[in-house]
């Protein structure tokens, strides 16, 4: 039998110093999310004096710089490493759910003797910090006191959606998948394209009148009344022409050839219609309700039209 651990630093994932997280967050058997402590720093100095090779100065502060870690410990004889560091990569997906964030992890793998002492085994640098939020209030990325169950639920959900989806077609997990790439698309204007496409993988299942369609169904179902259901269909008829500009090199309104700010604003909007819509879907297990044919979807959010 043999014990690995992976220590997973979480680059740009804060907490609100007056509205702090818990130390710990469990999220399964032996995986945790903690806050940096004593051991965690004895544990950064194993990682610096062992990988030290292969990092730049900056990359080294950067990591002690990290104010919580994932720490997930398994037997090699049952569980793969490259399935283990996928659970830190749900992690930093969940998170994304949540609310934005540019949270990244690096990844350091050590094994563990019968003494509890560690040995380098190896390391993946940091995954690409995101700049998807432009010109946001100060703070509004950091997490706060009660999250920790949002991280939690969100985290469960995404597992439970690959383990039994991957390899499949499945409407939720497709536009969780896009939803992730739009964190990963460098050029901002293409970053609306993954999004919009999060939507129509959720509420698109007929090949006319998709805008339309898409616009009424999601306002219908995030909406909580009249005035916020209007908001929504106007911001995504918004999104729909800075899609079409990146796409198909179509002009973009004036308001926003004008003013550079109105695109970052459109992209906010994307990101925050296809998160808050994953996040109902989570919240209210409706995974089971949007994997159903076309006709039975179709069926339900027609309810949602109707009141």
């Amino acid at each position: 039998m043999s014990k690995l651990r992976i220590i997973a630093p979480i680059h740009f994932f804060y907490d609100d110093p007056r509205d702090r997280l818990p130390d710990e967050i469990k999220l399964e058997d032996a995986l945790s999310l903690r806050r940096k402590d004593d051991k965690l720093n004895d544990l950064i100095a194993i990682i610096v004096d062992s990988f030290q090779d292969i990092y730049a100065k900056y990359e080294i502060d950067e990591l002690k710089n990290c104010r919580f870690y994932a720490v997930y410990e398994f037997d090699s004889s049952v569980e793969d490493s490259d399935k283990a560091q996928k659970k830190i990569h749900h992690i930093i997906e969940s998170l994304r759910v949540v609310r934005p964030t540019r949270a990244a992890s690096s990844t350091f793998l050590f094994s563990l003797d019968h003494n509890g002492n560690l040995s380098p085994e190896g390391a993946s640098q940091k995954t690409n910090a995101i700049f998807l939020i432009y010109g946001e209030p100060l703070g509004s990325s950091h997490f706060q006191a009660g999250e920790e169950k949002k991280i939690q639920r969100y985290y469960y959900c995404v597992s439970e959606l690959f383990a039994k989806y991957q390899g499949s077609y499945n409407r939720v997990l497709n536009a969780f998948n896009f939803f992730q790439l739009g964190y990963l698309t460098h050029y901002a204007k293409l970053r609306t394209v993954p999004f919009a496409i999060t939507l129509e993988s959720l509420f698109n299942t007929s090949e006319s009148e998709v805008g339309y369609s898409l616009r009424m169904r999601c306002a219908a179902f995030l909406g909580q009344s009249i005035t916020e259901k209007k908001s929504i269909i106007q911001k995504i008829k918004t999104i729909y022409e800075l899609r079409s500009s990146a796409v198909h090199g179509a002009s973009l309104p004036r308001r926003v050839l004008s003013n550079p700010l109105s695109a970052n604003e459109i992209i906010r909007d994307a990101e925050d219609i296809a998160r808050r819509s994953l996040q109902k879907i989570f919240d209210e297990d409706l995974v089971g309700i949007f994997s159903q044919p076309n006709e039975e979807l179709n069926k339900y959010l027609d309810e949602f039209l109707i009141h």
